[in-house]
Formats: C-alpha cells, structure tokens, sequence
C-alpha cells in the first residue's frame, strides 16, 4: 500500500511497455491510415474504414476534397512534426484537419490497445505472464503488500492519476489484475477501481463499460473497433492540447490535487511545454511546507542539458518565483531564480519499469 499521498503524471511511455505506440510510431501509422488517394486499379489507398466514415460524413463534393487534401497534407508533413498533437496545434484554423486527426488518434488507439499486452479475446482466460516486465505490475505489488483481502476499500485512497493519454491501460490493467489476485469477481474488481481517482486531461477514446462517474459517456470496450458514426462520436472525446477547451473545473482539481500531494511521480513523460503549462500550480508564491514535496520519475534518453530546463520549469510551475518563509512572527519572501530552487527533481535515466525496480521501498514509503 503506498503510504505517501502520490500523484502519478503519465505520459506516452507510461503505456509503451503494454505494447502501445510511442509519438515516432503513432505518427508513421497515422501518416499512411490518411493518406487519401486512387490508385490506377480504382482502389482507395489509405484506411478505408476511415474514408468511408468521411465520405458518410460529408457526402462528397468540396468537403471530401478538402478531408482528402487534409490527409494528404498530413501525411508528406508528420515526419517533420513533433508529434500529432503538435502538429493539429500548427494547423488548428483548419477544421477538416482537426476532425481528421481526432478520428484517427482514437483509431488508431484502439487498435493499439488490441494489439496490446493486455488484450484478451477470452475475457476468461486472462494471462499476465506477457505483462509482467510493465511498471503497472510492481506498481499493484506495491498496491497490496500489505492490504488486508477483507479490507481493499482504503488501497486507493494515496493515489491519483494524471494521464495525458488517450488509451485505458492503467484502468484496464489493474481491474484485471486485482480480479485474478485476490480472488474476487470481475464486478468488485472494477468497482474498486472505479473508487481510484484517475485524469484524463486531453479525454480519452470512450469509457469503459464498467467504468462510472466519468466524464466521457460513451462506452468503449477496450481495443474495440469503431467504424462510422460511432467513430466520429468518439472523436468527441478527446481534445488535442490545441483546444483547450477543458473543464476548468477538472483543471482546478489537477491543481488542487499536486498542492496536496507529497510526492509526485513522474511516468513515461516528456515534459512538453503544453502539458506542462496545464498542470502548473498557477501561483508565484509558494509555502516552506511545498519545499517538503518529493519530486521523483523517469527521464529515460533526455540530455544533462534539457533536464536542468525541465528540473527549473518543474520549480517554476510548482513553486513560483517566490516563496514564503517565516522567522518568528514575521513572514518573509525569497525570491527564486536559476540556479537556485527550493525543489530537486530526481529524475532518472530509467524505463518506467525499471524505476520502479530500484524505487519500490521509496514509492511505498
């Protein structure tokens, strides 16, 4: 059980080892689905279940010259972008290309999730042992090492996640894996899960149908295949950082819940500036008690160089430029600025994985 009230922000490499695609992956399967045009045998090359789902949506004549023109643009400008998400940032004046894009992200992830490590046709025969070198199965160690099976209500109660994915692996993951565990029905498994707090800040590619209280409505069964009408509704779900039309609500929770937070993980992220500018504290003074705030995760392949930037953005959005300090009755303000911070991110060269083997006694603390 983690004893440390913890945030978990997850990035892209938070589901890659379950098998999900990376943002070079995602962008080269994206590039050829879109990728609109006849060939000299009258057939239609790229993702035909997604053109069809076009075609039905405007019902030809400009519209479907501008989705294809949308798509062949995309594809001739991915390898240059930084990731899809960027890239749909870049040309959000252009209402075709946003749609297109939604409707094959979530395509896209769904698929992944078929192809994953924790896709199981048989929903009976549930076999982890595909799964085992993942961070979600000595994070569920951790969860109940010392969790009583009678008394499984509290085993959340530490743990928030923040996940800027559009996939359900940590969810489906761990509903799964508390049912084969300890024993109980598929139903008390997701209810318990149902009780964990987690974020999807960008949406995600539907609800899963056991899941309640959240904010996307539509089902979605994990790896399920959408064609048509379902899969433009889908596109609903979700919101590339362009949009930012997120529920200011929902932000102000975020918000609320890295202030309380006493350590903060940090999984598979890339810490870009969007992302990061979301989860910022939105403050410029701090408390000494923040100072207190472990800051911990994986930077597996980022630069000396870059990570000293990440390591100051981290203090800047958490803490401020200036912070308070009391002496006595008196309150005094110390005013930051590089090199010094209050805060030293340890951030560490290591798969998600591989974090966790080498952290686990710290992570349950």
């Amino acid at each position: 059980m983690f004893k440390t009230k913890t945030v978990f922000v997850v990035g892209a490499g938070g589901s890659y080892e379950l098998g999900l695609p990376l943002g070079d992956e995602l962008k080269e399967t994206i590039a050829k689905k879109v990728n609109f045009h006849v060939d000299y045998h009258s057939r239609i090359l790229g993702n035909r279940e997604l053109y069809s789902t076009i075609c039905s949506h405007c019902n030809g004549g400009t519209d479907l010259n501008n989705f294809n023109l949308a798509g062949r643009n995309m594809t001739l400008a991915l390898p240059l972008a930084l990731s899809i998400d960027n890239y749909l940032h870049t040309h959000s004046d252009n209402e075709k290309a946003v749609l297109l894009g939604k409707m094959v992200i979530v395509q896209s992830i769904l698929e992944a999730e078929k192809k994953s490590k924790i896709y199981f046709d048989n929903q009976n025969n549930i076999d982890f042992s595909k799964a085992l070198d993942s961070w979600h199965n000595i994070f569920c160690q951790i969860l109940t090492e010392r969790s009583d099976k009678n008394d499984l209500e509290k085993i959340f109660e530490n743990i928030t996640f923040i996940t800027f994915n559009y996939d359900r692996c940590i969810e489906h993951y761990l509903a799964l894996w508390l049912e084969i565990y300890i024993h109980i029905s598929r139903a008390d498994a997701q209810s318990l899960v149902n009780h964990m707090t987690i974020i999807h800040p960008y949406g995600k590619v539907g609800s899963l149908g056991w899941q309640s209280g959240s904010t996307c409505r539509m089902k979605v069964d994990f790896g399920q295949n959408l064609t048509g009408n379902s899969l433009l509704k889908a596109a609903s779900n979700i919101r590339t950082f362009t949009e930012k039309n997120y529920n200011a609500g929902e932000a102000m929770h975020i918000h609320a819940l890295l202030k309380d937070a006493q350590r903060i993980v940090y999984l598979g992220f890339s810490f870009g500036e969007m992302n990061m500018d979301l989860i910022r504290m939105n403050s410029e003074h701090c408390d000494i008690s923040d100072y207190t705030k472990k800051i911990v995760g994986t930077a597996l392949g980022i630069s000396p160089n870059d990570l000293d930037v990440i390591k100051q953005t981290i203090n800047l959005h958490y803490f401020g430029t200036k912070g308070r300090l009391t002496f006595g009755n008196v309150e005094h303000e110390r005013l930051f600025s590089p090199p010094y911070y209050p805060n030293d991110p340890k951030l560490e060269d290591l798969s998600c994985y591989e974090f966790f083997k080498q952290n686990s006694r710290v992570l349950s603390s």
